[in-house]
């Protein structure tokens, strides 16, 4: 009978709070709030986000967390009874952050998660002046890059990649993002603004999806900006990548699956006289059960230079790669590398190191 009692009593007292908790009301003031443009250098700016408890019970703040730490997050810590008024403050910090800003503040209540809340900042940060040149050093017209190609990095072929490049107006009128030209099917560019003003910085939202293309390893692809910048309209842009292929865990555990071996992977290749060539062979094979793909095979330099019709290595089978270094303009110690990537999905990429002393021309 007494352990019935303790029974109903804990399912009473929990039902309770959950029908308070379902109570709960809370009314925010604003859920957005827009900075405006901050300077670089003019240290952080704050806001209040209010909140009225609507509710018949009190309310309190547990946490609240950001989305980047650029953004510091205090509040009310306080129970907030009904009627009574609590808050959210966001302080920002712009420096060395030019740009666009979208930044979020998830708000947790205590015993009331479902009343969780995201309220957002957003701004535009001026860059410093002097400091545009350093981040912005290559000019296009009016309107400078941080670096004459856009990297993308290593691409997924399973999942699209996102990245941001930034672009500064350098020029006394604001610039406009008119259209794009010779895109790839496989990627998609937006404008954030589609206005950039003068001394401002907008960016460039380009998104790679590698499934739209058959191919693999390094990738360099070229398309046009169109703008109504009086000096330059139209900007070249070279994007570069490097397509990797997905494997899943069933194909890394697959005990048919191919095994990519060199026979070496660091290798001193003796004296070469400067202006003179070296040759040797590389040698590729696969000890796994299924085809060996070679995807792609890249050099560190141009100065080294490979031969190779394979494709692909069936099992227990090997193929030759031949290998030259051009010692021409080259001079002491010299290390350049050779990358292959193939469908091994456990080491799909693997290189060689050649190592090598170049001596002076004898005369």
């Amino acid at each position: 009978m007494q352990l019935k009692k303790i029974i109903f009593f804990s399912i009473t007292f929990f039902c309770l709070n959950h029908i308070n908790a379902q109570k709960l009301n809370v009314e925010w003031l604003e859920e957005t709030y827009n900075f405006g443009t901050l300077n670089e250098k003019g240290g952080e700016s704050n806001h209040r986000f209010y909140f009225i408890n609507k509710g018949r019970d009190a309310v309190k703040i547990q946490t609240a967390k950001a989305s980047c730490g650029c953004t510091t997050p205090s509040w009310f810590s306080k129970p907030v009874f009904s009627g009574d008024t609590g808050f959210v403050e966001a302080r920002y910090n712009p420096d060395n952050r030019p740009g666009n800003f979208n930044k979020t503040i998830t708000v947790f209540f205590e015993n009331s998660e479902h009343i969780n809340k995201e309220i957002t900042i957003t701004g535009f940060v001026q860059p410093e002046i002097t400091n545009a040149f350093k981040k912005y050093p290559e000019k296009v017209g009016n309107m400078r890059f941080d670096n004459k190609f856009f990297n993308h990095g290593v691409v997924q072929k399973d999942k699209p990649l996102e990245k941001i490049y930034n672009v500064h107006n350098d020029g006394l009128q604001p610039i406009e993002f008119i259209s794009s030209s010779n895109v790839p099917k496989h990627i998609s560019i937006i404008y954030e603004p589609k206005t950039i003003n003068p001394n401002h910085v907008g960016n460039i939202r380009v998104t790679y999806d590698a499934s739209k293309i058959d191919d693999f390893g390094l990738r360099k692809d070229e398309f046009e900006i169109i703008t109504n910048d009086e000096l330059e309209p139209t900007k070249k842009i070279i994007l570069n990548s490097n397509i990797r292929e997905f494997f899943t865990d069933s194909m890394k555990n697959d005990v048919n699956r191919p095994i990519f071996k060199l026979d070496f992977t660091d290798k001193f290749i003796g004296n070469v006289e400067e202006g003179q060539k070296q040759e040797l062979e590389l040698s590729l094979k696969n000890i796994g059960v299924n085809n060996l793909l070679i995807r792609d095979v890249f050099t560190s330099c141009d100065c080294v230079v490979f031969k190779s019709k394979t494709e692909k290595i069936k099992a227990g089978k090997d193929a030759k790669i031949k290998v030259v270094f051009d010692a021409t303009g080259k001079s002491s110690y010299i290390s350049n590398t050779i990358t292959i990537v193939s469908n091994d999905p456990i080491n799909p990429t693997q290189t060689v190191t050649l190592r090598s002393k170049v001596t002076p021309k004898n005369n």
